[in-house]
């Protein structure tokens, strides 16, 4: 894979080790201090630094660019290294594949100043098929996170439904997993996550059979009433 991480770029990826060597390239955020002007001066303008804050910044072209104002506090935030986020989840989508056989695909996308990150990957394999009709739903998981001091780091299992007469299809979330940036970033979450998808596509085609048999029997009876009247 040749594709290098560029800050507002979208890259797309065919399987868990594509989405890993994604992981391996988003650059470094570090911090740095944050300037208040305090006074406008035709030869020498005035600056004192906000020591309740500090700045994150990232290299985008070789050049330092500001990505987010936080609060110096380190416990009040902690940063959520997108490349971090990004092994977390694979790591909890190789775990599946012990058990079950699946594909994992999807795009990654950065914003221009780095300061958003967001996944979107679809399962393969795993998709729910409740009916005798081939007309499987699509289920997949969506991370985003953000390192500007008001996005926390969040992850949503979806699937694919039908929301217009015209066949369009849309994801609709079905739960989804959070965690503030008061904390360092949890492996457990995305586990969960991943989990939830395999478990929530054999609750729903488990139901349906369950419907299925109910409205058969359902049926019969009306039948027999009918036949017997």
């Amino acid at each position: 894979m040749t594709q290098k991480i560029v800050v507002g770029q979208e890259l797309d990826y065919e399987s868990v080790d594509e989405l890993r060597e994604i992981g391996e390239q988003f650059p470094e955020t570090r911090d740095g201090k944050v300037l208040g002007l305090l006074e406008r001066d035709n030869e020498k303008d005035l600056w004192e630094e906000a020591n309740y804050k500090r700045g994150l910044f990232t290299e985008k072209n070789g050049e330092d660019i500001l990505t987010g104002i936080v609060s110096d506090n380190k416990n009040r935030f902690v940063l959520h290294d997108f490349g971090d986020i990004t092994d977390y989840l694979c790591d909890a989508v190789e775990a599946l594949k012990d058990e079950h056989d699946f594909s994992f695909e999807g795009q990654v996308k950065t914003s221009e100043t780095m300061h958003r990150y967001t996944n979107e990957g679809v399962f393969n394999g795993l998709e729910i098929n409740p009916g005798e009709v081939d007309d499987p739903i699509n289920v997949g998981v969506k991370i985003t996170s953000g390192n500007d001091g008001q996005k926390a780091t969040e992850g949503q299992y979806f699937e694919e439904r039908l929301v217009c007469e015209n066949g369009m299809t849309m994801p609709v979330d079905v739960m989804s997993v959070r965690q503030t940036h008061h904390d360092e970033l949890d492996p457990t979450m995305f586990h969960k996550l991943a989990n939830s998808v395999v478990e929530n596509a054999e609750m729903v085609e488990d139901r349906y059979s369950q419907m299925k048999e109910i409205e058969l029997d359902s049926e019969w009876t009306a039948f027999e009433f009918l036949e017997h009247k």
